[in-house]
């Protein structure tokens, strides 16, 4: 899961916890991660919270659990040219 901003690029994986952050700017191709630098400062909790608010959001979602598309968006897909 990850969050960005127009500075920032930060991963977090779910099944290890390991934490990856890069600084977009300087680093746009993602190879410096810069997490140990920067855990525990504003910026890391800002952008951590934000993807455990989205993985909360995903863990508790209280839609259609029969895994059938609705009939909307199949019709949208189909106008697309999918089958």
């Amino acid at each position: 899961m990850s969050a960005r901003t127009a500075d920032w690029s930060y991963i977090y994986h779910t099944e290890s916890e390991n934490r990856e952050l890069y600084d977009r700017r300087r680093d746009p191709t993602e190879q410096e991660n810069q997490w140990d630098d920067h855990e525990g400062s504003e910026l890391a909790s800002r952008l951590h919270d934000s993807v455990e608010t989205r993985i909360e959001r995903i863990e508790t979602d209280e839609g259609d659990e029969s895994g059938e598309v609705p009939s909307d968006v199949t019709n949208q897909l189909k106008a697309l040219g999918y089958q």
